[in-house]
């Protein structure tokens, strides 16, 4: 299984491909979905909650967010700059809005820290 889920909804599916990208080149294994069950979040170090107007709008990414902060994997992140929907809004996320992949972008330094600190190193880093 993943060390990571990506949950988002599959309208914002482009808009999650950098961050996607980034985790693969960090090593880390991936599911992306709108939905993820509790086997595949018992499994995984992380799950990062993409939020967006149409994430709140999806009953899935939200039950999937409530999984995920009940089994302390929760890292939310905003595609679109809103704060996450209510319970979630209480919970620390980060902005990607205006994220285009670089490394020393500092909501990427902050998303990369939450989940090397879940997660362990990315597969790359474990060989050190």
């Amino acid at each position: 299984m993943a060390d990571v889920v990506i949950c988002s909804a599959e309208a914002d599916r482009a808009a999650v491909e950098t961050l996607a990208a980034a985790l693969r080149g960090e090593g880390h294994d991936l599911f992306l979905t709108e939905a993820a069950t509790a086997e595949e979040i018992g499994a995984a170090g992380a799950v990062i909650v993409v939020w967006s107007a149409n994430a709140a709008a999806s009953r899935d990414v939200r039950a999937t967010a409530g999984i995920a902060y009940e089994e302390d994997r929760l890292i939310q992140v905003s595609v679109d700059g809103r704060m996450p929907p209510l319970p979630f809004s209480q919970l620390h996320f980060v902005s990607i809005e205006d994220w285009r992949g670089e490394a020393d972008h500092p909501a990427w330094t902050k998303v990369r820290e939450s989940v090397a600190a879940r997660c362990g190193p990315g597969a790359e880093d474990r060989s050190l």
